[in-house]
């Protein structure tokens, strides 16, 4: 295959060796090559200036900055790069937001090799990648209306909230969401105060309950 048909490829995520396994798959194909590696926003940002990257694989959750804020920044600057979400996070809530924010497919690391192999060379390609069986709940949402977007009551919510909210379902107190998201507890009761105003909730137990519904409701 020649050279200038291989597809150069951006990872960003903030665990080494995650990056290590996954550049280690994507070097073994023949139309696909890590031409750089970043662990943060800033990282991320200084490599897109430094190398012609056609596709950013990037993770959510980022030690410093939020995946989805480096995904806007990364569009408006580079509108030629094809950004891929590759997170733990639910595809059912996050994928939406992803692609509102710029992103061209969304991954979730659960899936097998073959899959993220196949959105990388979709994304490259063009496309807008998403599990298939979402792809026409999510779609429709973004382009109903002729374009407008149709929004839904999480859409009040912020992408932080939005990950607080998920882990709230998943059980988790405060201390644990903090541990989970590497912030302090006190910010995490800011985003759990937000959320019970923005929703008109009483207290942290409506939170808690509405968090369980919403999450379920979101299994399409």
């Amino acid at each position: 295959m020649a050279k200038e048909s291989i597809a150069s490829i951006l990872l960003v995520d903030d665990h080494p060796v995650v990056r290590k396994g996954l550049a280690a798959v994507i070097d073994e194909q023949p139309d696909l090559k890590v031409c750089a590696q970043a662990g943060s926003y800033d990282e991320a940002m200084a490599a897109l200036q430094k190398h012609t990257i056609d596709v950013a694989l990037v993770d959510l959750r980022l030690e410093e900055g939020s995946g989805l804020n480096l995904i806007g920044d990364m569009c408006s600057s580079n509108p030629e790069v094809a950004a891929l979400v590759f997170s733990m996070h639910d595809d059912k809530q996050f994928a939406e937001r992803a692609i509102r924010a710029g992103a061209k497919g969304y991954v979730m690391k659960q899936e097998p090799t073959a899959t993220l192999l196949e959105a990388i060379r979709r994304v490259r390609d063009g496309e807008i990648y998403v599990r298939p069986d979402l792809a026409p709940q999510i779609m429709g949402r973004i382009f109903s209306d002729g374009g407008a977007l149709q929004l839904s009551e999480l859409d009040c919510l912020s992408d932080r909230e939005i990950e607080v909210l998920q882990l709230m379902a998943e059980g988790m107190n405060r201390r644990e969401i903090a541990a989970e998201m590497g912030l302090s507890v006190k910010t995490i009761e800011s985003y759990r105060e937000n959320m019970k105003k923005k929703l008109d909730l009483r207290d942290t137990v409506q939170l808690a309950q509405y968090a369980v519904r919403a999450m379920r409701a979101s299994n399409v």
